[in-house]
């Protein structure tokens, strides 16, 4: 391993400063090889002109200050040029443009402001695609062009308002990614918005049995996208502090998307929207070996999934690396339309080592209690577990893992795995 990678540097800056009125902190922009923090209405932006080697101390990052006009509460980039949204308070709220070769601290080189929505509500996101760029608040998502033309795309936000402060609006596939209280939406150009959430597929369904997770009616935090991968933080539960970390791509076979949980985290501040980030030029393997990494707070500290050179979780053969030590899953529930006789599940697994077990059980009909299915398995190959589950119309694999091998090896994984039974025969009466 890279002893070098992941060394938090000592200190932090804290953009978002404590000042008499409230700020949030909003989206940087990085624009002519300088990043620019907004700082809220009247607040100069702040400048990072150099990052320091060893702690923050080192850094160059211009302080905020009061008395500026216009101030912003988010950058994006817009062509070659800047944009700004910032909401209505000390100076107009609204949208402004930086004329070409601007300087974002300097005022006048700020074009005249426009209204992009209401300009007393505070903007959630500001992204730019094609030309045009968008703005994300309570009332919707609202387009603009660089003649200062706007207009209401989506107008769902109004009767239906953010959870948070900010939002996501992200580019992906030529179109934008946006958080819903219901869930992700896309939006592509002359297009209405379609959910690409794990809560859009999951419209109307049954009760799960009460150990399983229930993955649906939570809130989406951090989003970002890379390539043909989109990551994020998926909090299932308002009132608690853990979240599933969740990647999502394209299905060859269709054009539906698929989502699978790449574990959990504790989320940093519930009450706030918590992101995630991945590392293009990562070195979490050797000094010598770049790679892209995923980024996301754990409670107070900071952890990060490595990932293969096109972003993908889903790493080669003969990339080994050290797996997790347990982890378990479950399986989508099979409702029976007539009772069943459950009579053996069959297992094919590979490349396991010294140390591995699955242990398979399940949920099944108005049962509480996660059944095991006998012994853990611990070989490759095929191997299967008799069971004796009679008359069974509901049922949910549950499968667990478990290892004391930390060596770095191929995963191990779960070919196929086949369940048998019979209909139940009918009694004569």
């Amino acid at each position: 391993a890279n002893t070098n990678f992941g060394n938090i540097q000592a200190g932090h800056h804290e953009i978002s400063a404590p000042f008499a009125t409230k700020l949030y902190a909003g989206q940087p922009a990085r624009y002519q090889g300088l990043w620019f923090f907004p700082a809220g209405n009247d607040w100069t932006p702040r400048e990072l002109t150099t990052v320091g080697s060893t702690t923050v101390a080192g850094d160059t990052l211009t302080a905020a200050a009061s008395g500026y006009a216009p101030g912003a509460d988010h950058f994006a980039n817009l062509g070659s040029q800047l944009v700004s949204a910032v909401q209505d308070g000390t100076n107009g709220g609204g949208v402004r443009i930086l004329k070409v070769d601007g300087a974002p601290r300097t005022s006048v080189d700020w074009g005249a402001v426009f209204q992009v929505g209401d300009k007393k509500e505070r903007p959630a996101g500001l992204r730019s695609l094609q030309g045009a760029s968008f703005v994300l608040n309570r009332e919707g998502l609202f387009s603009f062009n660089t003649k200062g033309r706007s207009g209401l795309i989506f107008e769902d936000l109004r009767s239906w308002p953010n959870t948070f402060k900010n939002g996501v609006l992200i580019p992906r596939n030529g179109g934008l990614v946006f958080r819903h209280p219901s869930g992700l939406r896309e939006y592509f150009s002359g297009e209405l918005p379609r959910g690409v959430g794990i809560d859009s597929r999951i419209l109307g369904k049954s009760l799960p049995p009460a150990g399983p997770t229930e993955v649906h009616g939570g809130f989406y935090h951090g989003v970002i996208v890379v390539g043909d991968f989109m990551y994020s933080l998926y909090q299932s539960d308002p009132n608690t502090d853990s979240a599933l970390i969740f990647v999502t791509y394209g299905n060859p076979q269709d054009d539906d998307l698929v989502t699978q949980s790449l574990g959990t985290t504790a989320l940093p501040a519930v009450a706030d929207l918590n992101g995630c980030t991945v590392a293009l030029n990562g070195t979490p393997i050797s000094s010598a070996y770049t790679t892209p990494t995923l980024f996301f707070g754990d409670g107070s500290d900071l952890r990060y999934i490595i990932l293969d050179p096109r972003a993908s979780p889903f790493r080669s053969r003969a990339d080994v690396h050290r797996v997790t030590a347990s982890a378990d899953a479950y399986m989508s529930e099979i409702i029976f339309p007539v009772p069943v006789d459950l009579t053996e599940i069959v297992v094919y697994t590979q490349d396991m080592v010294d140390g591995d077990e699955w242990q398979l059980s399940a949920y099944f009909d108005d049962e509480d209690t996660n059944v095991n299915f006998g012994m853990p398995f611990i070989g490759n190959g095929k191997d299967s577990r008799e069971l004796t589950l009679k008359g069974v119309t509901r049922f949910m694999l549950h499968v667990n893992w478990t290892t004391t091998n930390t060596s770095d090896k191929v995963p191990p994984t779960i070919k196929k795995i086949e369940l048998f039974g019979r209909l139940v025969e009918s009694v004569a009466p």
